[in-house]
């Protein structure tokens, strides 16, 4: 059973002072349609479409010929259940499904009342049996209700297992930079010294940095890209415009090719945006966004970052990126400080087991799914709302400075769920100032996250405004730099994992060393 440890307004409170157990979780991992472990069969007669609830990249659908139309499907992991979540179809739908060759059922997907607009829909589930990696196997047939095939569909899979823990090799070596409070480290381009200060944000895909181009005032006060004889222009402009659109509020940029050093290690070309033109109000020299890229399945961005290509150049041996963040509040001795690792994990950081979760095959860094629960006071009991509502996937993001972010209409649900008071006339809440949220996202050591969620210092009748934010129109939650900092995080690219564990804040945090698994 999980054991959650709570963050105090923005910092984790000590196992003394909450060590709140939750019932167990069972662990479901799915696997979406465009995973390699499934086929289809022929496969001329599947189409991958972005429909209403698709995950992942899509859905999988049985366009061509409906008779016949098959899906094979072999476990990852281990497993004793597998369910299959699909369309429901009004022209009728029956799949035989047959385990390792053998045990044969017949599922109906047919619902004569859907419209084509839901979201995919739990169509079967296999239980008991053995803890052993199975196949599945499918055809599509004659729905006897209809006397006619209905048109298959594959959205995803899911097991009552977890993806493996990622391994690392006796040659990890790991590169370090120190860290600026929100995920600032500090990058050579181009040869060229002093070093730029960036912001290695994981929920952006592209790169830009101030460039020595740019003559404008947003960009004064800033060390600039200057670049080096290597440097290559690929001639392709990158304008981003936000607010009026106009100059003040625009990024242009040009994608150049040149070399990147991190901390002691040095790729000789890799791609980012020489800037030439910024907003106003930039406190970084760059973004590089470090979102998937030639690991992303689909919606990945334009071109590799910088740990994606050193890993595929073989300059590092595991395509990892981690962090150790401090806020100033740990009190920690001297010489430990915060510092960003590439290439691996560094061992002097954590302690414990790392929980790898999984992510979406889309190119933002997305879990997406997880058990949520709630409680109201420190003695009141925790609530699984997991169920209560739309919208499951959470994005972590090194680039957003709000500790939760919601979707509109899950916002008024947790309003709701937590008696909250209002809104008021500028449609604000209050909450109880003990109001506490937890995730489970379904990892390796099945953990549970909890955080408080109201603002202490406002406190006015025990009700508080609240810490987490409605964030309108967005179809995904989001969390920030208050919930990452409170861990060890570690982001794994081929694995599409990634890492939490919790800090090591003793002495031996001041040196590095790779973690070998």
């Amino acid at each position: 059973m999980p054991i959650l440890k709570l963050l105090y307004r923005w910092n984790l409170a000590s196992a003394a002072a909450f060590g709140l157990i939750l019932c167990g979780v069972a662990q479901a991992f799915s696997i979406y349609s465009t995973d390699s472990h499934i086929t289809y069969t022929p496969t001329s007669s599947w189409s991958l479409l972005v429909e209403p609830g698709s995950s992942g990249c899509g859905s999988e659908f049985l366009l061509g010929a409906r008779d016949g139309g098959g899906v094979t499907f072999t476990f990852p992991y281990t497993s004793t259940s597998w369910s299959w979540w699909g369309y429901q179809r009004s022209d009728g739908g029956v799949a035989q499904v047959c385990v390792d060759g053998a045990n044969c059922y017949d599922f109906s997907y047919y619902n004569a009342s859907t419209n084509g607009s839901e979201s995919p829909r739990l169509l079967a589930t296999i239980v008991g049996m053995s803890n052993a990696v199975h196949t599945i196997s499918f055809t599509n047939i004659k729905d006897p209700a209809v006397n006619a095939y209905g048109q298959l569909t594959v959205d995803r899979f899911v097991l009552d297992s977890t993806n493996a823990a990622p391994t690392f090799p006796s040659n990890t070596a790991i590169y370090t930079v120190p860290l600026s409070l929100a995920y600032h480290a500090p990058l050579i381009l181009g040869g060229h010294s002093p070093a730029v200060e960036v912001l290695l944000d994981f929920g952006a895909s592209d790169a830009w940095v101030i460039s020595n181009l740019c003559n404008s005032a947003n960009c004064q006060g800033h060390n600039a890209y200057v670049p080096s004889s290597n440097f290559h222009n690929l001639s392709i402009k990158d304008t981003e415009a936000y607010g009026d659109g106009g100059p003040g509020s625009t990024f242009v940029t040009w994608r150049v090719e040149d070399s990147l050093t991190f901390g002691s290690i040095t790729i000789p070309q890799t791609t980012f945006g020489a800037a030439v033109q910024i907003p106003s109000g930039q406190n970084v020299d760059g973004n590089f966004g470090m979102a998937k890229s030639g690991y992303a399945h689909c919606s990945g961005g334009q071109y590799n970052n910088f740990v994606e290509n050193m890993y595929q150049q073989g300059i590092i041996k595991n395509p990892v990126v981690a962090f150790y963040q401090l806020d100033g509040t740990e009190n920690v001795p001297a010489g430990v400080t915060s510092q960003a690792s590439i290439g691996g994990l560094d061992a002097n950081k954590f302690t414990g087991d790392v929980d790898w979760i999984p992510m979406d095959p889309q190119g933002m860094w997305v879990n997406p799914q997880s058990t949520r629960w709630v409680q109201l006071s420190s003695t009141s009991a925790w609530g699984d709302v997991t169920a209560h509502f739309t919208h499951p996937a959470i994005i972590f993001d090194t680039g957003d400075p709000g500790l939760l972010g919601v979707p509109h209409g899950d916002w008024l649900t947790l309003m709701s769920l937590l008696g909250a008071i209002g809104p008021d006339s500028n449609t604000n809440y209050r909450i109880p100032c003990e109001s506490a949220m937890a995730f489970n996202f379904q990892g390796t050591q099945n953990r549970a996250y909890a955080f408080y969620l109201a603002d202490m210092t406002t406190n006015t009748g025990g009700f508080c405004s609240p810490l987490a934010n409605d964030s309108g129109n967005d179809t995904n939650w989001i969390t920030g730099v208050p919930f990452l900092h409170e861990y060890y995080v570690a982001f794994h690219y081929s694995a599409n994992l990634i890492g939490f564990a919790t800090r090591n804040l003793a002495l031996s945090a001041a040196g590095s060393s790779p973690y070998i698994s």
